[in-house]
């Protein structure tokens, strides 16, 4: 589990990195509206806007052969994000959550649940509980929840039953596709002694 400390660190790490603070930019259509920066040779300093270049509230057609650098905009925020991204979720890693709902599953599917703070010691059921467990290993979809079964649960080697709360939705880091994973199905049998 990573700690907070730790994930802060990561993350001021990725936002002090000059990977986000200046974007070079080669071909001038390819400058995001809303981007500011300065050209280079020449050092003047623009804005891209929706009809063109911007510098000090002044329309104007770039040079040729120049070449932007933005240092504050779309662009920038969307490399920032992208670094924020690769800090929290790291390449190749499986995200495996668990639900367990504390009553019968009905009555979660009328929709109508009224989002409210909980205090945490009252007698309010049914609560649907749910954590994620992330998961390094380059390894199956299927495997990540059998191994959140068998070491995180110390449920033991033996394929739970249905009536075990043993459901999982492992979902892909890099591209954010869920699967649902019931383990008490025969399909995976196979993981299990």
């Amino acid at each position: 589990m990573t700690q907070s400390s730790d994930l802060r660190a990561r993350l001021l790490t990725a936002i002090q990195s000059r990977e986000h603070k200046e974007i070079v930019f080669h071909d001038l259509d390819q400058v995001p509206v809303g981007s500011s920066g300065y050209f280079s040779p020449s050092g003047q300093s623009a804005t891209r806007g929706p009809y063109g270049w911007v510098s000090h509230d002044i329309s104007f057609a770039p040079r040729d052969n120049q070449v932007f650098t933005s240092h504050h905009g779309p662009a920038n925020d969307e490399k920032l994000a992208e670094l924020l991204e690769a800090t929290l979720v790291p390449e190749n890693t499986i995200l495996v959550s668990f639900e367990a709902v504390t009553d019968s599953e009905s009555d979660w599917d009328n929709e109508t649940l009224v989002s409210q703070p909980l205090d945490p010691f009252e007698h309010a059921g049914p609560f649907r509980v749910s954590w994620e467990i992330d998961s390094d290993e380059d390894i199956s979809p299927a495997r990540a929840a059998a191994n959140v079964w068998t070491q995180s649960f110390n449920r033991g080697t033996d394929q739970p039953s249905p009536d075990d709360a043993c459901v999982f939705t492992v979902t892909d880091s890099k591209t954010g596709t869920n699967l649902t994973i019931d383990l008490s199905d025969p399909t995976y049998a196979g993981l299990f002694n």
